[in-house]
């Protein structure tokens, strides 16, 4: 009896004040706790609150299932019992519905949800693992990128070229009196002359 208006008590608190896992988005509060099998912020779904809670973590590609008790509740460390489920969907599903036999019906809902998105999870990972693709692609196109940039930079920034433009707006305007040049093209000075 304790135990239970304590709980309601810390809910209380909860639900007013502020929880690091919430998240509010249109009048609607989500949990972004790890343990958490639903995401949703209710008393009944709360991993911090209750004092009798499973959840399903991934953990190395294996997926075990947590079970809170009350018996263990003098250590943090140890309060939760853990199970490693099968690598078999089906057979893990039972094993969760053999486990958590006396539970409600809304913890078996949320945590088939779970082990549905965990195992998709799992078997993408593998995929991606699996495909033999050449590692060395992705650098040969980030050097040509930084080659192609690098490149672009030299023709926008060339001194050389900034240097004999400025020269030749100078020599136009009239800056150097002393100073006479010629053209072999169009575009290039081939000498520049000073006469003292």
């Amino acid at each position: 009896m304790i135990i239970m208006l304590f709980c309601n008590d810390s809910w209380e608190i909860i639900k007013e004040s502020y929880c690091v896992f919430r998240y509010k988005k249109n009048n609607d509060k989500f949990c972004y706790s790890k343990i958490n099998t639903s995401f949703l912020c209710k008393k009944f779904l709360c991993p911090l609150i209750n004092e009798n809670y499973a959840a399903l973590v991934e953990d190395n590609g294996n997926i075990y299932l947590w079970i809170k008790s009350l018996s263990k509740n003098n250590a943090n460390n140890y309060l939760w019992n853990k199970y490693k489920l099968s690598a078999n969907f089906l057979v893990a599903k039972e094993q969760i519905e053999i486990i958590l036999y006396k539970w409600p019906s809304y913890f078996f809902y949320f945590l088939k949800i779970r082990l549905r998105i965990l195992f998709h999870y799992l078997i993408k990972i593998q995929t991606v693992k699996n495909k033999n693709f050449n590692k060395y692609t992705l650098i040969k196109k980030e050097v040509r990128n930084i080659s192609k940039i690098s490149q672009y930079i030299k023709n926008k920034f060339n001194i050389y070229k900034m240097i004999i433009k400025e020269l030749k707006l100078r020599l136009h305007k009239g800056l150097y009196n002393k100073i006479y040049y010629k053209y072999k093209n169009k575009y290039k000075i081939v000498n520049i002359i000073i006469i003292e």
